[in-house]
């Protein structure tokens, strides 16, 4: 007969697992266009809020509403109405190419802003200047790869 005080013990049981958030599934189910779309339009929201108080370098509402719409379109895709998710890439390029015309044209403002000799610029500004260029770079880049990978 056996000690039960001998007896070897059961391992350890494993430790749980941590769950996935939504988030992550979310990421993981995005491609790789999707993503850059994604971190340039929440980077144009982000800057167009917080920069528009703090340094006074505010973005047009057309560029918020664009990059509202792309992220949304992006993130929400599968449950978008059919009208919208059968036109998808078609759309993102459309705004992709829309906010790298508004930068254009907000890049040869901020030109003549800060040659202009009493005017210049400011660290806030220029960080503002930089978040909205760089997310315009992202969205259009991710716009134009989507475009260029879709299926015709």
């Amino acid at each position: 007969m056996t000690d039960p005080m001998n007896a070897p013990s059961s391992p350890p049981p494993a430790p749980a697992a941590p769950a996935a958030s939504p988030m992550s599934g979310m990421l993981a189910s995005m491609s790789r266009p999707e993503l850059f779309i994604a971190a340039g339009a929440a980077l144009l929201v982000i800057t167009a809020l917080l920069f528009t108080v703090v340094a006074g370098y505010g973005v047009s509402d057309l560029v918020l509403v664009a990059a509202v719409f792309a992220l949304v379109a992006v993130l929400r895709h599968r449950q978008l109405p059919q009208v919208i998710a059968s036109n998808y890439q078609a759309l993102l390029f459309a705004v992709g190419a829309l906010l790298v015309v508004v930068a254009g044209r907000n890049l040869l403002n901020d030109l003549v802003y800060i040659a202009t000799p009493p005017a210049g610029i400011t660290v806030p500004r220029l960080t503002g200047m930089l978040g909205f260029y760089i997310g315009v770079a992202l969205v259009g880049f991710g716009a134009w790869q989507l475009w260029k990978g879709r299926k015709a």
